[in-house]
């Protein structure tokens, strides 16, 4: 008999209970023994939820100060947080991302499936921390970093690509 495949849920961050983090609740129902992941997480918020008696690993950036109150000022540095956790014991990798828990990976060749959320508020018009240009430099190097994990079997010739050609070649179009 085969044993049960090693499940990891990864996810951004958990800073209180919304939509998403009731996604992964349901998970975890079908899923009870998988552990979970994530950048960010406010342990209070979830007191009274299927997380409060599991251990959930956290990366560097939960101990930053103000990192429960204001995640989302920490995007420029999850991508490569997300890209340190160690996934080598897991058979299945399954993701619930709004921004960058996409690029979770193990080295063992594990299935990852990805269940993405949108729309990424940070690069949407309604933020208020930011000017137009700021918010348009940081969607394409987002854009950029997405294509890169996407195609990371081919990391070597993606990565010394310029980003323009590399935008082209996904889209079909030429920049702006």
């Amino acid at each position: 008999m085969k044993p049960e495949p090693r499940v990891v849920f990864v996810t951004d961050a958990l800073p209180s209970i919304g939509g998403g983090e009731k996604v992964l609740f349901t998970a975890l129902e079908v899923f009870p023994c998988a552990d979970v992941f994530t950048l960010i997480y406010n342990r209070p918020a979830f007191a009274c939820s299927p997380l409060a008696n599991r251990k959930v690993k956290t990366s560097l950036l939960d101990q930053l100060p103000l990192a429960h109150k204001h995640h989302r000022l920490f995007l420029p540095l999850m991508p490569s947080a997300i890209e340190r956790f160690d996934l080598r014991g897991y058979d299945l990798i399954v993701s619930f991302s709004y921004a960058v828990a996409h690029g979770a990976f193990s080295s063992n060749g594990a299935r990852h499936v990805s269940y993405t959320y949108t729309p990424m508020l940070a690069c949407m018009p309604s933020s208020r921390w930011s000017s137009c240009a700021d918010k348009a430099r940081r969607c394409s190097m987002r854009t950029a970093w997405n294509i890169w994990t996407a195609h990371r079997d081919m990391a070597l010739p993606i990565s010394v690509m310029p980003t323009r050609k590399l935008r082209r070649r996904s889209t079909g179009r030429r920049p702006r």
